[in-house]
């Protein structure tokens, strides 16, 4: 077996997310993981959770073979947040984080989450973008249980209230939800901090995620997100050709400081 493994993990000093991407090839074909974690503590340790988490991923992901089905990526997210908890436990830390990632495959991403970070998949064939992750927060709860209209949810004051996270509490990470995304070439995934999807509509995530080329891609979510964004927003942008993280930070571009890849 021939691996060739390449890791981004980056986090800025001042802000709560960290991103992972992992890129390696077994048999010269190319797997990637991916992921996105938002602290939800105070801010250092928010930040604090957010590093062990993805830290932790990246150990429990970055075995998984061609082979690996949904429940062996779901067993080893699982594993990565137990790791998580523990660690946080030991170090009697307060602070929790949302955890979002997958494992994207030839021809399928196995996605799997716990908090609000969300995951996008476009389909180049159908011309249209999905959600494969569920926001884990009180108002999206109202709204299965028919209390709430799907228009309130966005605006509703117990969206930012989370009912699963990471946390040196477990109970808080047993709720994951995972599912299975087919991959086609030039399909795209977008792995991001809840700020970015805040600022932007359905039709230019679309639009944006449908441009061929991936850094293209990128930068065009950079931009928006420079201009519009009042919170951190982080993301990796993905194929099953490419992984691309950004870490963004909007106290770093209020002081004229540099953004970009990490």
């Amino acid at each position: 077996m021939n691996l060739i493994c390449h890791t981004e993990l980056g986090q800025r000093d001042t802000q709560q997310d960290c991103v992972l991407a992992m890129s390696r090839h077994v048999q010269g074909i190319p797997v990637h993981v991916v992921g996105v974690a938002d602290g939800v503590g105070s801010l250092a340790r928010g930040e604090e959770a957010s590093r062990l988490v993805c830290e932790a991923l990246a150990t429990h992901l970055n075995v998984l073979t061609l082979e690996a089905t949904l429940g062996d990526f779901t067993r080893a997210f699982r594993n990565a947040l137990n790791e998580t908890s523990q660690a946080l436990d030991a170090l009697q830390s307060p602070a929790s984080t949302t955890a979002t990632a997958a494992l994207i495959l030839p021809h399928a991403a196995f996605v799997a989450s716990s908090g609000d970070s969300p995951c996008v998949y476009y389909s180049r064939k159908l011309k249209r973008c999905g959600l494969a992750t569920k926001e884990h927060s009180t108002a999206q709860d109202l709204y299965a249980r028919g209390e709430i209209e799907a228009s309130d949810i966005a605006t509703h004051p117990f969206r930012g209230m989370l009912t699963s996270y990471v946390s040196k509490n477990p109970v808080h990470a047993t709720r994951v939800d995972t599912c299975e995304v087919p991959l086609d070439s030039g399909d795209r995934l977008l792995v991001c901090s809840d700020g970015l999807l805040n600022i932007l509509t359905a039709r230019e995530v679309s639009r944006t995620l449908a441009l061929p080329n991936l850094s293209d891609a990128a930068l065009l979510l950079e931009v928006l997100a420079a201009e519009r964004a009042d919170d951190n927003a982080s993301f990796v942008l993905a194929g099953n050709d490419h992984a691309m993280p950004v870490c963004l930070d909007q106290l770093a571009f209020a002081k004229g400081e540099s953004y970009g890849c990490v």
